[in-house]
């Protein structure tokens, strides 16, 4: 039992030290107002707003990921004939965010769809502490130029571009391109195909939070602080 206890505050301290070693950026990199590393609290207020809704905005819905330590949002409004689109594309979108501890996790698995006046008196603390890691959408292939066009009209010329061959399960092979954006800790990708012939693409992510899924793993977390030697 001691040494189960002593396992969690092991684990608990390395995740919130991981947590506050995360650099700030001087301008957070946003994605239609939801900035990356942002705390999924003011997420939620956000797209609850009274004013979003008079708007037609639909209230973000969640729910556990597969990975450990993983909340997936969406605030998709293609149920109600509200298209959702990224420069102009029409996209289907989905937020993950990452949180500080194995309890948070747990709590916000059973985050209510419709949430009470005082759902934040039970969720807020947990909700404050998880933070935005990356977006991802899903586009049409042929939309793709018209994708990087609208980035680079916003952020400028790519950092990276290049192309890669793909092969489905079938043995065909096909040419995808890529286009990558690195401005300060946080990266945009768009894939002409992703992991679907005809889909494309497009993630923002911070790489600094998504590597912190690994401090789940108590030994993974241990071993990048001895390879890093911090222990």
């Amino acid at each position: 039992m001691q040494s189960d206890q002593a396992f969690n505050r092991l684990r608990a301290a390395l995740i919130c030290l991981a947590l506050l070693a995360i650099p700030h950026a001087s301008q957070a990199i946003e994605f239609q107002g939801d900035k990356l590393g942002g705390d999924l609290l003011e997420f939620v207020r956000r797209h609850d707003r009274p004013a979003a809704k008079e708007a037609g905005a639909r209230a973000p819905h969640f729910w556990a990921a597969d990975k450990t330590g993983l909340v997936t949002a969406s605030v998709n409004v293609k149920f109600e004939g509200i298209p959702e689109t990224v420069g102009g594309v029409p996209a289907d979108i989905w937020y993950y965010f990452v949180c500080a501890n194995i309890e948070d996790w747990t709590l916000l698995q059973f985050l209510p769809r419709h949430r009470p006046a005082n759902w934040e008196m039970k969720f807020g603390k947990s909700a404050a502490r998880t933070r935005l890691a990356w977006v991802s959408a899903s586009i049409a292939s042929r939309d793709y130029p018209r994708l990087v066009a609208a980035l680079t009209s916003k952020f400028g010329p790519p950092t990276a571009t290049d192309t890669v061959v793909k092969q489905n399960g079938f043995g065909a092979q096909f040419s995808s391109s890529h286009s990558i954006w690195q401005i300060d800790e946080f990266v945009i990708r768009a894939e002409e195909v992703g992991g679907t012939v005809g889909k494309g693409s497009l993630t923002y992510s911070m790489p600094e939070l998504v590597l912190l899924l690994e401090r789940f793993n108590l030994d993974s977390a241990v071993e990048s602080l001895v390879f890093h030697g911090k222990c």
